[in-house]
Formats: structure tokens, C-alpha cells, sequence
């Protein structure tokens, strides 16, 4: 360990950093005319529709690539790399779907939740089987 953080844990801030703005621009796709009405500025209200529709899965696509940095740095075992490859085709197919009806996102909105739940389970179960290795 240096003076700062291990790059482990900037990889992982790093990715849920990505992964929450691709998260929150889904969100702000759905309240589009809301955010505009009220002068908020969200990632949709800013640079539009198509373009933040473009940009999510290029969050998601370097997000994930951060997780895996993460995974490789922090020694995790396979089963993270699996754990990885299974959410990046679930989230491919709700950025495609996501991408054909953006202000729709109710479903896109949901599922990125659900991801982000079995990301964190995913997760902790490989680091309890990693502890429990190493003992």
C-alpha cells in the first residue's frame, strides 16, 4: 500500500462512479421534461436525448472495465470475472432496449437497479469465498 489509496480501491470507485452516472442518466431520461421545466441540469436536459443515450452504454462498457481492474488487482477468483460477463450482456440488452424507447424508462430504470443489487451480492459472496480460502 502507498501513501493513498490502493489502486484496487481506485478501480472500484472509479467503476461505481461510471456505473452511478449511467444509473442517474437513465433515471433523467424518464423526467426529461420535468428536469427541462425546472431548469435542472441532468446529463439529457444538457446534451440531449440521443446523445446521452449513446454515451450510457460507453459508462457502462468503462465502468465494467473498471470492475474488472478491480477484480484482477484485488487477486478475486474467477467466479468475479463470470459474475462480470453475465452483467455486461444483461446490460447490453437494456442499453439496446433503453436506446429504441429512451424516455421509457421505467424498465431500463428497474433492471440497472436490479444489476446494481447482484453486482453487490456477486460481489460479497466472491470476497466471503475469498476470505474463507485464505484461512
Amino acid at each position: 500500500m502507498t501513501a493513498g489509496l490502493p489502486l484496487a480501491a481506485l478501480a472500484a470507485v472509479g467503476g461505481m462512479l461510471l456505473w452511478g452516472t449511467a444509473f442517474e442518466t437513465i433515471h433523467s431520461l424518464g423526467d426529461l421534461e420535468t428536469d427541462r421545466s425546472l431548469g435542472l441540469r441532468s446529463l439529457p436536459a444538457t446534451i440531449g436525448v440521443r446523445s446521452s443515450t449513446r454515451l450510457v452504454p460507453v459508462l457502462h462498457a468503462a465502468a465494467l472495465v473498471l470492475f474488472a481492474t478491480f477484480g484482477w488487482l484485488a487477486g478475486l477468483p474467477g467466479t468475479f470475472d463470470a459474475l462480470l460477463a453475465a452483467i455486461a450482456a444483461l446490460v447490453a440488452g437494456i442499453d439496446l432496449r433503453m436506446a429504441s424507447r429512451p424516455t421509457e424508462t421505467r424498465l431500463a430504470f428497474r433492471a440497472h437497479f436490479a444489476l446494481s443489487a447482484l453486482f453487490l451480492l456477486g460481489v460479497l459472496t466472491t470476497l466471503a469465498l475469498t476470505m474463507q480460502g485464505r484461512k
